[in-house]
This record gives structure tokens, sequence and C-alpha cells, in this order.
């Protein structure tokens, strides 16, 4: 047959004739527009993507309101006014002859003065309304940070906060949604970063936000926040050009327009003088109940506390950042420093649930300092090679603070490093006392005058036990501090500061020990440790007192660290921050985990820092002490910094600790608000965790000593699961599980023989679900039968006998509501192990998975590609555990592919599995749960979202099994593991599914639970 030739095919259009010499330009101007299309797409999806969900609009509602009017009135007015004018100065004759009308003349008397007062409302609205708030405007767009009395010199632009910033100024701006905001966070979490970045939205939107500081009440008992906002309004206005009424005038304005937005923070160290404890909670409410009912925009920033609930607010719980946005705000540019290592320090010190550590690892990545070295060998470079958070965070403030002292921070302050040496030391003395005596406020009096007063003798000193805090303390009654105490602080000042000042000794020198005490405060605020006021320091970042109190108590003899710190201890102590001191003077103290000396003799220790860097004797087992009988939330921080401190102690106490908790938790009646309570169980449980995880990893890296055999010591992570099992909150077990599946091989094979292999879980829960329905049915049975032959007419056997019925049934339900979470715990961890132990236990954690998956059956004659070992019969897991397993599968995916315990065969075969899973499940929430895996196994680990090349291969190449080993399951019959096409197979056949389903008119849906079964399509 002879060919064809068409010239002009259909659809085709013959490219036009060119030189040959432009072919190379042409091609390279192809590459060029190719490439710079792709850059504008990517730029362009960048930009869509940063936008928030609520546009961002200005605050001008349109709307008819009483501000609106009289502007309308003022404006028109002197339109008129100045009309008439006009007419009666160049047309004289006309205006002579229109005032001769004597109707005329009565509208002129009547309207001149209400002319003359609109005229005087538009210069004040035109000139003194706009220059009153000027002021206060453009510190809230240029300077947010001075202008939020609580904001501290770290405080920087918010991270990863900007869509809930936004959705507060717009549903502030909305009349009909308007209610009061509360933000409720733990400390460190970023609640003044939140409130600095809204003041700055607010006024970029013609608002005019006025912050407050609430522990700045006035002491009437009535907390008032229009009140208190008119005041600061007024100090931040220029009082030598307004009067007082044109500012109150002005004030009144604001409210006309509904432009002043109300921005408290600090509202748990409002009233709490001893006369107001008692209405403490009446008092917050009806505030915010006022607020409300007088339509006032407030936003209130708060730690969680009982006042909180049942107030007509909207609460909003302040989570921790994400890492992503944490790894974001550090890495400006993809490309330009080592994401891997930066994203090892965000994860490993935990910098999201405190951003102030992540302002500090900032800085000093933009000024080179955040180098990961293996030994710390150059002054003022940060060694990132431990794995443990307290030891990370400690390195980077202390990195932070040497950089402070070497001009590298503050740099355009004119100050020698001499200065910034003693300045400092001076404001560490001043934290270590606002640490023991609980208080976020030093009065000079209280470091100085007692101090003289202890010196005098004790004729002179005027300590009362429980004195009220006179600088706003956390608490009503603050701990006395004993001379041995002060002393102790004066001993370790005068050894740094007083070599050469003689300002050191109060007695000899009162005024000058005054007067440099305020010049370095002067100095500490410049720097930005405190903020100064009359006769007072305060300090604004509760992590940055806990530093320098702790650099103050590394000073201080090992054995007297334990005077110094015991009697804050006590109730209403010991502060978080105080806790906090104690854990970084552990890791300053704790010696390196090697057999050989930690400190060298050719270093040119002193033998004084030889001493000191002792571990403090037994300061585990006094927090412990501290802890008895406790029944608040401070008894959960005080066992986390136990256990933390413990974790690196020469002479572990873990086991007792450990002991303690597991046996007091069921039975502990905590007091206070739950929340406040829940907050502290989550601590703890991230510590006892953690602990566990140093304690191994410190074995892991000293090595026998010489001549005798390893010893591995015991790690009760079965204590930790048991405390699961008697624990009622979910997040509380949610974080339970994630604590012991991060503790990889040790956790494994600390609960294994919990766990024997050879046994069914589902039937072992299926059998003790018989046995306890079994027993209560016993139970009953003799209950009636006793209440057969019994007196009926005896109300006092009849009242035993109602008792002996709650009883029994209480603790069934008891003993139903054990089994479960211990089960529910477990299936939790089935895949969840998997993800994170090593070749070891391997194959064990595959094996026990399978035999969960096994009770996930599908139905008799229905076959998968997917699922090739599926029996026949009807699953016989309980629909709790499955969906606590697809949970599992979830908190396993959330992990990166970088992770030290992340295994690229682990994550193939947890994929499968999940896709297993994922074709039986019989749950909605298992499937949602599954997806979402699925979705999460695919993001990239690299900020900007691509992800890296040769992804897919490696999936390809992890799925394939090696030469010469045994094929898996799993992947036998398919082809490598896909995702996201997983993802969206399922999600289009089940909108198939419910289009055919939804197709009729007058038919009922079928009783089907979620889409049908994922098959696999040829091609």
């Amino acid at each position: 047959m002879p060919t064809k030739v068409i010239r002009s095919p259909e659809g085709k259009e013959r490219p036009r004739d060119a030189p040959w010499y432009t072919l190379y330009p042409r091609r390279w101007l192809t590459r060029t527009a190719g490439v710079v299309g792709r850059r504008w797409r990517t730029f362009r999806t960048d930009r869509e993507a940063r936008k928030s969900i609520v546009p961002n609009r200005s605050w001008h509602p349109w709307r008819l309101s009483l501000g609106r009017l009289l502007r309308v009135f003022a404006f028109l007015g002197t339109a008129l006014l100045i009309t008439w004018v006009m007419l009666k100065a160049f047309h004289p004759s006309w205006f002579e002859t229109l005032s001769k009308n004597d109707a005329v003349n009565t509208l002129y008397s009547l309207t001149s003065p209400i002319l003359t007062g609109a005229f005087l409302l538009a210069v004040f609205l035109l000139y003194w309304y706009h220059k009153a708030k000027k002021q206060l405007v453009k510190k809230a767009r240029t300077k947010p940070h001075d202008l939020v009395p609580t904001a501290g010199t770290l405080v920087d632009r918010i991270v990863g906060r900007r869509e809930l910033t936004q959705v507060i100024a717009q549903t502030l701006r909305d009349r009909r949604t308007r209610r009061p905001y509360l933000l409720v966070g733990g400390v460190g979490v970023g609640k003044t970063a939140v409130l600095v970045e809204l003041t700055r939205m607010l006024a970029q939107q013609s608002a005019v936000p006025v912050p407050l500081r609430l522990r700045d009440m006035d002491g009437d008992g009535e907390l008032d926040f229009e009140k208190m906002a008119r005041r600061r309004f007024a100090e931040e206005a220029d009082q030598g050009v307004f009067a007082s009424g044109n500012i109150d005038k002005a004030w009144r304005q604001l409210r006309l327009d509904d432009k002043a937005v109300v921005i408290a923070d600090g509202l748990e160290e409002a009233l709490l003088d001893d006369r107001y404890r008692e209405d403490r909670d009446n008092i917050i409410r009806r505030a915010i109940d006022r607020a409300d009912r007088q339509n006032l925009p407030v936003v209130i920033a708060s730690r969680p506390h009982a006042p909180l609930e049942g107030t007509r607010a909207a609460i909003t719980a302040l989570e921790p950042l994400s890492g992503e946005a944490a790894l974001e705000y550090l890495v400006r540019e993809p490309g330009q420093a080592d994401e891997r290592r930066l994203d090892w320090v965000v994860e490993t010190a935990e910098v999201t649930d405190s951003p102030i550590y992540l302002r500090i690892a900032r800085l000093l990545q933009q000024r080179g300092l955040l180098e990961h070295l293996t030994l710390r060998e150059q002054n003022g470079r940060l060694n990132t090679r431990s794995n443990d958070c307290s030891t990370i965070r400690l390195w980077l403030i202390d990195t932070y603070r040497q950089a402070m002292e070497n001009g590298l921070v503050c740099d355009q302050l004119v100050m020698d490093r001499k200065e910034r040496r003693e300045t400092l030391w001076v404001v560490s003395a001043l934290a270590c006392l606002g640490l023991v005596q609980d208080s976020i406020e030093v009065s000079f009096d209280d470091f100085v005058g007692a101090y003289l007063n202890d010196l005098r003798g004790p004729a002179g000193s005027r300590e009362h036990p429980g004195e009220p805090a006179a600088g706003g303390g956390r608490d009503v009654l603050r701990p006395v501090v004993s001379p041995a105490q002060r002393q102790a602080i004066w001993s370790v000042l005068g050894r740094k500061v007083g070599e050469s000042s003689s300002w050191t000794d109060p007695l000899e020198y009162p005024n000058e020990c005054y007067t440099e005490l305020a010049r370095y405060a002067a100095n500490a605020q410049l720097l930005g440790l405190v903020r100064g006021y009359e006769n007072k320091v305060r300090f604004p970042h509760s992590i940055i007192q806990a530093y320098l109190g702790y650099r103050l108590l590394s000073e201080v003899e090992a054995d007297g660290v334990a005077a110094v710190v015991e009697p804050a201890l006590h109730s209403p102590g010991p502060s978080r921050e105080l806790l906090i001191a104690l854990v970084l003077l552990s890791r300053h103290r704790a010696e390196p985990p090697s057999p050989q000396p930690a400190v060298r003799p050719d270093q040119g220790r002193s033998r004084h820092l030889l001493r000191s860097r002792r571990t403090p004797p037994g300061l585990a087992g006094l927090l412990r002490e501290a802890a008895a009988n406790r029944h608040d939330a401070k008894y959960f921080d005080l066992y986390a910094a136990a256990l933390e401190i413990d974790s690196v102690d020469p002479a572990p106490i873990q086991e007792e600790l450990a002991r303690d908790l597991d046996e007091q938790w069921a039975d502990l009646d905590t007091k206070g608000d739950q929340r406040t309570v829940e907050d502290a169980k989550l601590g703890l449980v991230r510590r006892f965790g953690a602990a566990l995880r140093e304690r191994e990893r410190r074995r892991g890296e000293s090595g026998p000593l010489p001549g005798k055999a390893p010893a591995r010591p015991h790690l009760p992570y079965e204590r930790l699961f048991r405390i699961g099992t008697n624990e009622t909150s979910h997040p509380v077990r949610t974080a339970i599980a994630h604590q012991l599946a991060a503790g990889g091989d040790a956790a494994f094979q600390s609960l294994r023989p919990w766990f024997p292999l050879g046994t069914d879980p589902v039937e072992q829960y299926l059998a003790r679900t018989s046995e306890a329905k079994r027993k209560l049915n016993d139970d009953y049975t003799a209950w009636l039968e006793e209440a057969n032959a019994g007196d009926a007419a005896d109300p006092r056997a009849a009242a035993w006998r109602q008792q002996k019925h709650d009883r029994f049934v209480r603790e069934y339900e008891q003993r139903r509501t054990t089994q479960w979470r211990h089960f529910a715990l477990r299936a939790w961890l089935v895949p969840m192990f998997l993800g994170s132990v090593s070749d070891t236990y391997r194959d064990e954690a595959k094996e026990r998975l399978n035999l969960w998956l096994g009770h996930l059956a599908t139905p008799a004659g229905r076959t998968d590609a997917l699922l090739p070992s599926a029996g026949p019969g009807e699953p016989d897991l309980p629909l709790s555990l499955e969906n606590a397993m697809a949970q599992g599968f979830k908190n396993a995916a959330n992990r990166r592919r970088r992770h030290p315990d992340v295994h690229e065969e682990t994550r193939a075969h947890l994929m499968r599995q999940a896709e297993r899973m994922l074709v039986s499940s019989r749950s909605w929430y298992a499937q949602l749960s599954l997806l979402h895996a699925l979705c999460l196994w695919e993001l990239p680990d690299t900020v900007g979202g691509a992800a890296r090349p040769g992804a897919a291969e490696d999936r390809h190449r992890a799925t394939t099994p090696a030469a010469g080993s045994a094929p898996d399951v799993s992947t036998a019959a398919g082809a490598p593991v896909e995702p996201v096409r997983t993802v969206t197979r399922w999600l289009a056949i089940g909108r198939e599914h419910t289009r055919h389903r939804g197709g009729r008119e007058g038919t009922r849906p079928s009783p089907r639970r979620g889409p049908p079964p994922v098959r696999r399509r040829s091609g």
C-alpha cells in the first residue's frame, strides 16, 4: 500500500521559516521564558497561599451610627456657614435686601448658633480629634512593642498567628458578631506576641488600639476596661497641648465612632490582694459582662484559671506554634542555611512551646552563632549535638548572653564588656531574689534594705511571715526570704562585682548602693532584660528571669543550693521560673556521659569552680518531698522538675519517682482549674518521657568503666503505661502514647513482658469484657436473692442494699473503663512502635501489627488486591479500638522523613498497612484518620513546599524487596506506594458512590458505612 503524505494535517501548523543561526537563540529564549513563567507561577501561588482566609479590610463599618450623623451635621453645617459668610462678603447688597425679610432674620437667629456649633465640631473633628489619637496610632503602627506594656524587647513579629489575628480583628469590627475575646494559653506560648501583632494590625486598619496591663488597675476593687482604657489613652496623649476636657471629648468620639479597641494582658495578675480574693471570680465575670453590654471591643490575654469559665466571652485556646512555622521563621530563604540542623534544633529544643527561644535562635542564626560543632571549643559558638531539650535551651540562652557581653547583641549601645558583664550579674542577683520570693518584680528595698537590716542585727529586721507581695507577685502571699538566702545571693554578687567596687557593702555605703543599683537597672533596661520603675525592676520574660536566677545559683556552693531554694518550694510556691532555673542548674552541673573526668587539670579551672560543678545533693528528692501532700497543679510541676533533674543525676531515684506517680495518680484529688491541671499533667508526661530517653541516651554514650561489665538501667516505661490506663483526660493519654512510642527500643523492651507475642489482644479484650459482664451478672443475681430474702420494710437494710448495688455497678464501670483504656493505648502504640523501633524489634512489631489487622478481615466473597490475606467473616475488632489504631497510624505518619528514628522501609510498610486498613475500615472516623495519615506521609520536609528530588524513587526502592530477602506480605501484590493517588482515588470513588445513592428520588440511602473498597485498575 503506497504511503500517503499529508502536507497540512488538521490542527497542526508548520513552523515559520527562520535562518539556521537563530536556532540556539530561539531555544535559549524558549527555555528562559519557561523558567521565568514557572517562577512567576510559583510566586503567585505563594502569594495567594500567604493571604489570610479573611480579607484585611479597613475599620470603617458602613452603617448608620451616631458618630456618622454627627460628622454629617458638622460638615454640612460648616458648608452652609461658609456659604453664608461668602455671600455676605461678596454680595453685600443682595444680602442686605434679604436681611430685611423678617422670616429670614428669624431663621438666621435660629440657625446661627447651630451652624456655629457645627463649625466648632468640624474643627474639633478635623484637628483636635486627629491630633489626640495621632500619637497613639503612629506608635501602634511603627513601635507596637513600646505601646504594649507587657511586651519585652525579645518579642518579635508574630510567627504562624497572622490568620488568628486577622480573624479576631475582623470579628471585632462587626458589631453583630462582636464579643469579648479571651486568649488563653500557658506561659511562653506567645500571647503577648499575638497582642503586639494585633495592635499593629488594628492601627493599620484605622482603628485605635489601647493596650492595658491589668495588674495596674485601680485599688477600688472594680475591674472596668473602659475606665482603664480612657486613662491609658490620656497618658499617651500630649498633656502639654491638650486640656483634659479635649482628651475626654476625643475618647467619647472614639467610642461613638466605634474605633477604640481595648487590648488587655495579664488577667491572672489582677485582683491578687487579700481583700479581693473571695470575690475575685465574680469581679472578673462582671467586668467581662459589662464590656459585652457596652459593646466594647476588648481582647484579653490570660493564663488558664477558674474565673474564665462561664463568662460571656469567646475563649480561644492558644496552642504552641507548628514546627513548620518555626522553621520558616528561622530560614528566611531556603538554601541559605542548614535546614536539617535548624529543623533538629526546633524539634529537640521544643522552641515552639516558648517563642522566646525561637527569637533567640533567630538572633544567633543571623549572627552566625548557631553552629553545629562536635565540641564546644570556640567561645560563643553553640553546640547542638545534645539530644536533651533542657541542655539545648540552656546553650541557646547562654550563647545569647555571651553575645550580649561581647557586644554582638545590642551593639548600638555604648557600653564596654566589663559594664555589660557587671550589669548581667547584678540583674542575676535581682532575678534570684525574685525567684525565691515568687515575684516578677523586685524592689530595691527588698534587695538592699532587707539585707541592710540583716547586717545590723535582729533588732533591725522587719520581716513578717506571709508579707503581701509589694510588686505584684503571682500569688497573694509570697514566701519569706531568710537572712541565709540573702547572704548567699550577696556573697556571689560581691565575689563577681565587688572586686572593683565598694558599693556591694551596703552597711558602709548605703546611698551609693542604691545609686549603683539604679544605674545597673537602667543598663539592663537598655539591654532588654528588665523594665525599670521607681525603686524597682520588673522582668518581662519569665524564661530570662529563670536563666538569670540560675546563673547566680550556679555560683553557690553545691551543698548550699538546697538551703537557698528549699524555703521557696513550700506553698504558695514554688514559681514556675524557679523550677526552670533548677532544671537549668542540673544541666549546667551534670557531668558529661563519659567515664573520664569531666574537667581536665590542664584547663586551669579554679578550685571553687571544680567544687561548684558537682550535682547538688538530693535536689530531686527535695522536690519530691515538697510535692507530698499537695493537691493542686503544682504537684505535677514539682514531679516534672524532679524527673528532669534526676535524669542527669549520677545517683538517680527515677524508679521511686515513677512509683510514686503510678500509685498516687488514680486516687489523686486535684483541686483548682481543671484546664490548668490538664496543662500541668501534659507537661509532666512530656518531661517523664524526656527523662527516660535522656537516661537511656546517657547510658549509651557513657560506656562501661574499665574492668566493669555494662549495666543497662531499668527504665520504668511500664509505670507510664499504667498511668495512661488510669488517666481520664484524652489529651493526656495521647501524650502518654507519644512518649511511649518515642522511647523506641527501650520502651518496646520494657513493655514486651506485658504483652506476650503468642496472645491475641482482641481475644483478650473480648474475654475480659465477657468476664466483667459475667461478674456483674453474678453480683446482681446475688443482690436480688439477698433483697428477696431480706426485710423490705426496714429502711436501713434497703439503704444498705442500695449502697451495695451502687458499689458493684461502679466497680464494673471502673473495670470496663480501665480495660478499654488499656487496650486502646495498645492499639495506639502498635503502628507507632513500628515507626520508632530499630531492626532489632522491627519484625516483631510487624507481626504484632498484622495480628491486630487480622481482625479487620473483609466479608466473605469480597476480594481485593490491596488485601491478599483477607479472611472470611465479619470483622470482630471493636470500633473504638479500630479508631484508636487509625489514630496510631496518623501519629506515626506525623514524623518528618529526616527524623533519626524514621526508616524508608518502615514508612513504606506503614503506608501499605494504612491502605490495607483503609479498605476494611467500617468507621468514618478511622477512614478520615487513615486518609490524613497518607497525606502526612506525602508532605515534604523542606521549607517552601516542594518535595525533595528523588522522593518517589526512594519510595520505590524502599518498597522493592532486596535481593535474597523475603517479600513483604503487604507489598507483594502491588506497585510502589503512592499515598496521594490512594487518597485521590478513595475520595473520587466516595463522590461517585454518593452521587449514585442520591440519584433517585424517594429512595433511602444505603446503610453502608463509607465508600466502597479501593480496587486497583490496570494501567
